[in-house]
């Protein structure tokens, strides 16, 4: 069995658009239900500031992957052979 090293990264795209959500409803209820004060505008920013971070780092380390590269399960398997008792 050949897969691709791109359903890894399908998968990881699959996880930045429900990480993306999750953020968006973080950041509402931050901005929405926090008082009004340095210190909640502060974290908010210290908050959007770090996931901005990661996610460039990430991209820093995904764009250096090559993506066709092939995985192969099994594959010498075949080629062996069978030991009988």
């Amino acid at each position: 069995m050949i897969i691709t090293l791109q359903i890894f990264l399908y998968v990881y795209l699959a996880f930045l658009v429900v990480w993306g959500v999750f953020f968006a409803v973080a950041l509402y209820h931050m901005l929405r239900y926090s008082f009004r004060s340095m210190v909640s505008i502060m974290f908010v920013t210290m908050f959007f500031g770090v996931a901005l971070l990661l996610l460039f780092v990430s991209l820093g380390f995904i764009q250096k992957i090559n993506w066709q590269e092939e995985i192969n399960f099994f594959g010498d398997l075949k080629d062996q052979v069978a030991i009988n008792f």
